[in-house]
């Protein structure tokens, strides 16, 4: 058995999603999936207070969360780490450089702490379109994709209480899992 243990992340400001996916490459399935869902308003970290004053609550939400995700990426040493790439929405414009701050942090962290554990992006639309089949699917159709993927035959029932940030990590590993699964065989 040869287990790639996969983490995917749906970056937020204020509530973010993790997956530790293991995929088996000899089986070809999901083994184990272990799912979180990081909310900056439950995170309190005294050393971000002077950040607060000099650089404002976004920068403080984006030091937090990324703190709090590497953190947890850290204390599962996978193999890749893989992050849905932020997204420009023009009707929600102000909603693309904060969660460019998140990424960046996170890289930040990750790099300081394992150098050698690269942080990959994926585009939304490609994440859809390797998870579900659609490249336009809602929130909805992504997880009944996931419910019923044969990837995740072993785990999908995990899917079933999960936040939609969990839900949404999880199809950013299933989508890193059907770009490259040709190559690990």
């Amino acid at each position: 058995m040869h287990i790639y243990p996969i983490v995917g992340i749906d970056p937020g400001t204020n509530a973010a999603g993790v997956a530790l996916v293991h995929y088996d490459i000899d089986a070809q399935c999901v083994t184990h999936l272990e799912l979180s869902t990081i909310r900056e308003d439950a995170l309190y970290i005294p050393q971000l207070d002077d950040a607060l004053e000099s650089h404002g609550a976004r920068f403080r939400r984006a030091q937090a969360m990324s703190e709090a995700i590497s953190e947890w990426v850290l204390a599962r040493m996978p193999c890749a780490v893989v992050c849905e790439s932020p997204f420009y929405y023009r009707m929600q414009p102000s909603a693309f450089a904060p969660l460019v701050e998140v990424l960046y942090a996170i890289r930040a962290r990750l790099y300081e702490a394992a150098p050698t554990l690269v942080m990959h992006t994926l585009e939304p639309i490609l994440i859809k379109k390797l998870a579900t089949g659609y490249a336009f699917a809602k929130k909805d159709k992504v997880l009944s994709a996931l419910l019923t993927h044969p990837l995740l035959a072993q785990v999908a029932s995990i899917l079933a209480d999960a936040s939609e940030h969990a839900i949404d990590a999880t199809a950013v590993a299933i989508a890193w899992i059907m770009q490259h699964k040709e190559t690990w065989q």
